[in-house]
């Protein structure tokens, strides 16, 4: 139960991104292989999950809050699943602790500035990317995915900007943007 940012771009331009995994120091990358993305993302866009020890945490803006309802809701299950209370309240307090703040918030803010860069970076080689982050409960690569939205964002702009939970966004850089945005708005 992770955060995983999936980062589109043209297919043409996809060793970009899998040159990250050779040149960025702690990222990682993986082509997304969950169908459920596929249909947020231009078609003929290439997707890989850009990672730092195994996940995006990282890179997203928070760690993941575990309501009052999300613990109800898991605790139901497992009691369905036959789990004992013993079991059920340590999968709940591991559950909590692992997206419990671990960083210290300099290094947090560091990770993020940096991943932040790597993908403007991308956007002004490329001339455009899109990202998308979602929390997975389950699978990366099956489980099912829903898109709130579309936002368009300047890689300048990506600095100050939290990356919104199943968003899609088309970061923009590099020459030609107003026309980058008119066409994004179109679609």
């Amino acid at each position: 139960m992770c955060w995983f940012v999936t980062v589109g771009i043209r297919a043409d331009r996809a060793a970009l991104v899998q040159a990250l995994d050779h040149e960025r120091d702690g990222v990682g990358v993986r082509p997304s292989g969950n169908p459920h993305l596929a249909r947020f993302f231009p078609e003929g866009d290439a997707r890989f999950e850009l990672t730092r020890g195994g996940c995006s945490c990282e890179f997203c803006c928070r760690p993941r809050d575990l309501g009052r309802g999300d613990l109800d809701k898991r605790r139901r299950q497992y009691r369905a699943k036959g789990w004992s209370e013993a079991k059920i309240a340590r999968a709940l307090a591991a559950a909590e602790s692992a997206h419990a703040t671990t960083l210290p918030a300099d290094r947090a803010s560091r990770e993020r500035a940096r991943f932040r860069r790597v993908v403007a970076e991308l956007a002004a080689q490329a001339g455009s990317v899109r990202l998308f982050a979602h929390f997975y409960r389950g699978s990366q690569d099956e489980e099912p995915v829903a898109c709130r939205g579309r936002r368009w964002v300047n890689a300048n702009e990506l600095a100050d900007a939290d990356l919104p939970e199943d968003v899609l966004l088309e970061v923009v850089g590099g020459a030609g943007r107003p026309a980058a945005r008119r066409a994004w708005r179109r679609r």
